[in-house]
């Protein structure tokens, strides 16, 4: 594992969460890991990067198992810490990963019509 300067901008219809943290990155012939604590929400992410898809775990006060894949709906399950579960359903809209930055643009059953925009991007650390 490698430290990377991770570069974290969230945007939907109301909302912006932007800022820089350190990560590990990891690499193997099938896919890039990702992985950094959030710091607006404390929650541990790791993204699995693909060519064509995403696929990110967030642990802490919540845990789910997120996968974005163009043009696809997928499944998921978000647990809370108290308990509660909650099934959700994904629609990528965009995709796009390229050199060391990740686009992505999706939708949620939940909160349809509020479109999120994730950009992400890492350097290597000197």
């Amino acid at each position: 594992m490698e430290k990377v300067l991770v570069y974290y901008k969230m945007k939907d219809n109301s909302n912006i969460s932007e800022y820089k943290t350190v990560g590990n990155y990891d690499a193997n012939s099938s896919y890039i890991t990702l992985e950094f604590k959030e710091k607006d929400t404390g929650i541990n992410s790791k993204y699995y990067i693909y060519d064509d898809k995403l696929v990110l775990h967030r642990s802490g006060s919540m845990e789910m198992k997120l996968e974005f894949v163009l043009n696809k709906e997928t499944k998921s399950i978000v647990k809370t810490d108290f308990g509660y579960n909650m099934n959700i359903s994904i629609n990528t809209l965009f995709y796009e990963f390229d050199a060391n930055q990740i686009k992505l643009k999706y939708e949620l059953d939940i909160d349809k019509g509020n479109i999120h925009i994730l950009t992400l991007s890492y350097s290597f650390k000197k």
